[in-house]
């Protein structure tokens, strides 16, 4: 079958994004260039590809990868200085933290 708008559209993610995963099932390379859609729009592909494609739409979203770089990112900024200097411990000096990585409890 041709690859129309609609089709990439409905692989679109919630976040107004493609995967990597998504891009290499339409033969796109990494990261996406300006004019991509363009390009796919009348490509052959298969249904088990299109169909791959649009269940994979919002999966790279909340990866437990992205999770712990997203609590790390979270770390460093708590538990470090303004100008991202010290230490990078998951222990703070806080009477009462509520930080979920944090050992101090």
């Amino acid at each position: 079958m041709r690859l129309t708008y609609d089709m990439i559209k409905a692989g679109k993610s919630s976040a107004g994004g493609w995967s990597y995963e998504q891009a290499k099932l339409l033969g796109e390379k990494w990261p996406l260039q300006r004019g991509w859609i363009g390009r796919a729009i009348g490509r052959q592909i298969e249904y088990v590809d299109l169909a791959k494609f649009i269940e994979l739409r919002n999966k790279h979203l909340e990866t437990p990868a992205r999770k712990i770089a997203r609590r790390g990112r979270m770390l460093v900024d708590r538990f470090t200085g303004p100008d991202h200097t010290g230490s990078h411990t998951t222990t703070c000096q806080r009477e009462k933290c509520e930080h979920p990585a944090c050992s101090c409890t």
